[in-house]
């Protein structure tokens, strides 16, 4: 898909019409902060509550400005509760990551990846059975993305979408990248073609990384 290029990536090209109609050329110019801002204002003008802004403003980000990593790791303004921002940005990633399951769907299978694994050091288990168990990559994955989803909808911890447990997302981000690891390590071809579109990755472990919710010490060289 084309994309809006920021300052700094190249010509502005392909879908600058739709994203006119947020914001100003100026905006647009100036990018970064500047584009975000007015971006997010645009949009929370026209929304019903914050968190339907959110929700809004993080899909025409990734959809009109694909190379712009920072405008979903932090709040693009003020008055967003850093507790709703990650939420709706687990949900964005957990969309996403269905979307890069099934693009491995021809090369990652039962038959080809009967565990998920990340190299041949490192073998996870599937937390979502009674007792963890090996699981094929690909159940794995939607085991794992399954059970992210339900816990976002979990009245339990987000009947008002603020102030989850401390560890919620950091036990959730955890699980959730090892999909990204096991993809660059197994799948690389096809994962560089999902992130070169996307950039699901880049923005997963930013985001993770400003919340503190990942450790330094990931599995795989990329970002």
């Amino acid at each position: 898909m084309d994309h809006i290029s920021l300052p700094g990536d190249g010509a502005k090209k392909g879908l600058v019409p739709r994203l006119e109609s947020f914001v100003s050329r100026s905006a647009i110019e100036a990018g970064g902060a500047t584009l975000c801002n007015e971006l997010w204002n645009a949009v929370k003008a026209k929304s019903q509550g914050t968190q339907a802004a959110v929700e809004t403003y993080l899909h025409l980000v990734t959809t009109l400005m694909p190379l712009n990593i920072e405008a979903t790791t932090a709040p693009p303004g003020d008055g967003i509760e850093d507790a709703l921002w990650q939420h709706e940005c687990m949900r964005m990633f957990i969309s996403g990551l269905n979307r890069l399951v099934v693009h491995l769907s021809d090369v990652c299978t039962p038959q080809t990846c009967p565990k998920m694994t990340a190299t041949s050091e490192w073998l996870f288990l599937c937390a979502c059975h009674k007792q963890p168990q090996e699981c094929p990559a690909v159940d794995y994955a939607f085991h794992t993305l399954d059970g992210a989803a339900t816990v976002l909808h979990s009245a339990k911890f987000f009947s008002e979408r603020k102030e989850p447990p401390t560890t919620l997302f950091a036990n959730m981000i955890r699980r959730l990248y090892r999909i990204f690891a096991h993809a660059w390590h197994h799948h690389n071809e096809q994962f560089k073609t999902f992130e070169n579109q996307t950039k699901l990755c880049v923005r997963f472990v930013r985001f993770s990384q400003h919340f503190n919710l990942l450790q330094k010490d990931i599995l795989m060289p990329y970002p």
